[in-house]
């Protein structure tokens, strides 16, 4: 009989225990997809916006809470209410109201803690003339407001900590801003300042009031709290009259490029605020000038001030050690500033920093004298700290009225033009220079060459005046660098001598080199450049105004004008001379017409050139 080899499964209880629980874990597994899948369509629900338009509002819903994406109303007057369609208003989205063409007049009531507006949420809404926002908001965003030119009105609470980038840019007219009563303000009634900004602001981005307040003088007070101006702020504000510190908090730490430029009626003055019957806020602070002197500032960037030419009041700028940079051009044109103390400071000075500066007088270093209290004492060896060996370019350009400025021992170089343009005889000393037989001043690196006297009538009688070229210590090689002094067109070489009027006739046989912008601001109406003259730089008559100009070469040498075409003379030697000037370069009679017209290409068609027939004088 074969064998049976199949195996009979017996039914034991304990493989109906094991059914029992695989089918309870996948029935668990299920019940917990389940719920899991009903937790995320709960979810998704609860926190995925919702779109609904309720009249002329689009309205993003989320969490019961609306945000208004779009308006498409053609209202004059809106006032947006606390909750619309039963929910809570909390924000303004971007673009929302951009370039609606009808708004005049904007409320928003909204009672929400945080509330939000998004990026040119109202950009370009031409016609709005005025908006009030709820306390609720903590920024302006960027180019929230940009283009709205005839906003002249904007209510907003204490709770801003960040106006953005172009947030107000080219709002022309704006001329007030006030801070709501509920936040702890003033409201509309009539206040110091015609624009109140927040007090929980901490900064100011670029653009942000970019061309804006350029119709109305307008004040602007802020708080202790502000940490930063951004590039380009308030660039173009030019009825902007003050921006002051009031308290006596301050904590700003930078000045942006380009902050205030062309804020041509800005002051810088600390002054009394009289009393009103809302507030009284005593003495109020130029925003620069208490930061300065509280030692929050840091930097003040390229041409933050450039064009800030208000010149009734005249300021002291005392710049003390917390200040670590001055940009280029930063105080160009500022005809205010008419002291400058380094404070036992040594900030970087950049390109200009005080170019053109027409009303600066002093420049002085002052060292510590303790450690304890804040006193000081002046240097009588340099008008820059100790540890300063070169000049920038530029840097006192065109200060007419400087006078005593001491370039100390440690100078080693001194950029193209820094004091070029300084009409004062006495604009610079010389630590420890020595006079020789001549009456030049020679010191250790530099020199200032006797150029003699020169003659102005005045009334009936001929005043006498000293001038001066800022030089290396080479006499018989020597570098102009500026010239000191103000012969002009109503000066005279010869006393009385109406043949020499107006004739510069100074540059002699020593001269070598004649450096980039050495006769900045000429105002006379001719030059001789002599042959010993073999190196021209560029914009040597930057500024030039008068009339009528001539520059007369005396070199015969066809080879002279070779070399120079080829470099030695900068193709840039008459840039920066006014478009109005006629320019005239003469050569003498036997120079050919090859060379004349090689010269006047070179020099890129900019003057007439001609020939002088006689010796000029």
């Amino acid at each position: 009989m074969a064998e049976h080899n199949s195996e009979t499964t017996v039914n034991t209880p304990s493989n109906r225990n094991n059914k029992k629980i695989t089918l309870i874990v996948l029935v668990s597994v299920l019940v917990v997809a389940i719920v899991a899948t009903a937790i995320a369509l709960i979810v998704k629900a609860d926190f995925s916006p919702s779109i609904k338009q309720v009249g002329a509002y689009t309205l993003s819903i989320s969490k019961g809470k609306a945000t208004i994406t779009k308006y498409s109303g053609t209202d004059k007057e809106l006032e947006i209410a606390d909750k619309i369609d039963g929910k809570k208003v909390v924000g303004i989205g971007a673009g929302a109201f951009k370039d609606n063409k009808t708004l005049n007049t904007v409320i928003i009531r909204s009672t929400a803690d945080n509330f939000t507006i998004d990026s040119e949420a109202f950009y370009n809404v031409s016609n709005l003339n005025e908006i009030t926002l709820p306390d609720g908001v903590k920024a302006i965003p960027d180019h929230a407001f940009s283009g709205c030119a005839a906003l002249t009105t904007v209510t907003m609470g204490n709770n801003v900590k960040s106006i953005g980038a172009y947030a107000f840019s080219e709002c022309t007219r704006l001329q007030k801003l006030y801070i709501s009563e509920s936040s702890g303000g003033n409201g509309r009634q009539s206040g110091v300042y015609d624009i109140t900004l927040p007090l929980s602001l901490e900064s100011i981005d670029s653009y942000a009031f970019y061309k804006a307040i350029t119709t109305v003088s307008s004040t602007v007070q802020c708080s202790g709290n502000l940490k930063s101006i951004g590039n380009n702020a308030f660039d173009g504000a030019s009825w902007l009259t003050n921006f002051d510190f009031t308290g006596n908090a301050c904590a700003l730490e930078s000045i942006g490029d380009s902050a205030f430029y062309g804020c041509s009626r800005m002051r810088f003055t600390t002054r009394s605020v009289p009393s009103n019957p809302v507030v009284t806020l005593g003495a109020a602070y130029n925003v620069l000038l208490r930061a300065l002197d509280q030692e929050t500032l840091t930097s003040i960037g390229s041409r933050a001030f450039q064009d800030c030419n208000y010149s009734s009041s005249k300021v002291t700028l005392q710049i003390k050690e917390s200040l670590e940079s001055i940009g280029d051009y930063a105080f160009q044109n500022c005809i205010s500033v008419q002291n400058i103390e380094f404070l036992a400071s040594n900030p970087t000075l950049g390109t200009g920093a005080f170019y053109n500066c027409s009303s600066l007088k002093k420049v002085s270093y002052k060292s510590s004298t303790s450690s304890d209290t804040e006193q000081f004492e002046t240097s009588k060896e340099t008008s820059l700290h100790p540890d300063v060996t070169s000049i920038p370019s530029l840097l006192f350009y065109g200060c007419d009225e400087l006078d005593g400025f001491i370039i100390g021992s440690q100078i080693k170089t001194i950029g193209n033009g820094a004091f070029a343009g300084c009409k004062n005889s006495g604009a610079v000393t010389i630590y420890g220079a020595e006079e020789d037989s001549s009456g030049n001043m020679i010191g250790e690196n530099f020199a200032l060459y006797n150029l003699g006297k020169y003659y102005k009538l005045s009334s009936t009688t001929y005043a006498e005046y000293s001038h001066y070229f800022l030089t290396n210590t080479d006499m018989d090689n020597l570098t102009i660098y500026a010239y000191i002094g103000d012969f002009d067109n109503e000066s005279y070489t010869i006393r009385g001598d109406r043949s020499t009027l107006g004739k510069f006739s100074y540059v002699d046989g020593r001269v070598k080199t004649i450096a980039d912008y050495a006769f900045g601001n000429a105002e006379y109406n001719s030059i001789i450049i002599k042959e010993s003259v073999t190196t021209l730089g560029a914009s040597v008559f930057n500024g030039c105004k008068v009339n009528d100009f001539i520059v007369y070469f005396m070199s015969s040498n066809s080879d002279y004008y070779r070399t120079m075409t080829a470099g030695n003379m900068s193709a840039q030697f008459l840039s920066g001379i006014e478009d109005d000037v006629e320019l005239c370069i003469m050569l003498p009679q036997g120079i050919s017409m090859e060379i004349l017209e090689s010269v006047d290409e070179y020099l890129g068609n900019r003057a007439e050139i001609t020939y002088w027939w006689s010796t000029p004088y």
